[in-house]
């Protein structure tokens, strides 16, 4: 079982109220994520780098954390992994210069 330092719940309702980059750090962490976000876009499933649910309801979120601590290390470590990998690849400078780049070139 895994302690309760080796994962991140993230809970917000708001999803992005705060700062979508401090998603994009807590998957940059190497840890999976417990997330609760009813966005349209979820990094997190799309990632598969930790367990995403929707927010408001306690019971789902207190049966999220149980799983995450039930998992096997390796599991957990794959996850963490996963939003790394996610996070270096979509979110990587050079990668959102030329999305943006191809974005304006269609504005012309």
């Amino acid at each position: 079982p895994m302690s309760r330092r080796q994962f991140i719940y993230l809970w917000n309702t708001s999803c992005y109220s705060t700062s979508y980059h401090i998603l994009i750090n807590h998957m940059s962490s190497g840890r999976p994520v417990v997330f609760a976000c009813s966005a349209g876009d979820n990094p997190i499933s799309e990632a598969g780098a930790g367990i995403s649910l929707v927010p408001g309801d306690p019971s789902a979120l207190a049966d999220a954390i149980v799983l995450m601590a039930q998992l096997h290390p390796e599991e957990c470590n794959k996850m963490g992994k996963a939003g790394g990998r996610y996070v270096n690849r979509q979110h990587d400078s050079r990668f959102l210069a030329c999305n943006f780049a191809g974005v304006m070139n269609g504005c012309i």
